[in-house]
């Protein structure tokens, strides 16, 4: 029975602009991991693309809706250059680091292997989403592609450069995405293009931040994944649960922890 948008004017939010065939396209949940730092989420997909983070918090508009919708919707992807794509000797595969909400994806391509850490800070300043390329084995070549779309991709931002870093502004909502490799703009998205070698490192720091207030310092990406590691291996030490089912349990904990608003702890 079809009822008016006017109605439900959140869902309308989220469904304006859909197409019939869109959920023909769509990637399935199960596809994807989640990150959080107990003020929001945002869900990792197996071939690369982060989608749906709600910033600052929770109860915020998604900035990159994908998941929502099309990439239209905004999205931000690190991966092999995409000249590796179809070839068979591609593979993927992911997990969580210990007992963390922090996840890495291996990349083996003909030329080498690549590893990808994404989380986020559980700080109580402005949330930054962080993702990191490690090279592991020969030479791979990258690609990060942001495209950042506030308000569920409804609203395209204004991106500029600002001392080597690329910041989307939006009304009273802005973005900062820092990195040591270089960005362009490209068609209302922010591309770098960048080779990692085994034992090298290249950084990604997604912040948020008021448009009027002067960019967050973004922390030291390797401190920041030290300080993360220890923040859950101190919370899940809390766990008393010592039976045969211990990891799954801790790691329905840690889930229930992600969608636990910090300031609150309200879900």
């Amino acid at each position: 029975r079809h009822l008016p948008s006017s109605s439900y004017p959140f869902l309308a939010r989220i469904l304006e602009g859909w197409k019939p065939d869109i959920m023909q396209h769509h990637p399935l949940i199960e596809q994807y991991g989640i990150i959080g730092n107990m003020q929001t989420t945002a869900h990792v997909r197996e071939d690369g693309p982060i989608d749906c983070p709600c910033l600052p918090r929770f109860d915020s508009p998604a900035v990159l809706a994908a998941l929502l919708g099309t990439q239209k919707n905004g999205f931000w992807k690190i991966c092999p250059d995409p000249a590796y794509w179809g070839s068979s000797s591609m593979t993927s595969s992911r997990r969580y680091i210990n007992q963390s909400l922090i996840l890495e994806s291996d990349w083996e391509t003909q030329s080498g292997t690549v590893r990808i850490i994404d989380f986020m800070p559980p700080t109580e300043g402005a949330p930054q989403v962080i993702r990191i390329v490690r090279g592991l084995v020969g030479v791979v070549e990258m690609q990060s592609t942001f495209r950042p779309k506030f308000g569920y991709g409804r609203v395209t931002p204004w991106i500029y450069e600002n001392r080597g870093e690329m910041i989307a502004v939006a009304g009273a909502d802005a973005l900062t995405l820092n990195t040591s490799t270089l960005q362009r703009e490209e068609n209302g998205a922010v591309v770098s293009n960048f080779t990692v070698s085994a034992g090298e490192s290249v950084s990604f720091a997604l912040s948020w931040g008021p448009s009027h207030a002067v960019p967050t310092d973004t922390v030291d990406p390797a401190v920041a994944l030290d300080s993360t590691v220890e923040f859950w291996r101190e919370w899940t030490q809390h766990c008393t649960y010592n039976g045969p089912n211990r990891e799954a349990v801790i790691r329905s904990l840690i889930t229930l922890k992600a969608r636990t608003y910090g300031p609150t702890g309200r879900m």
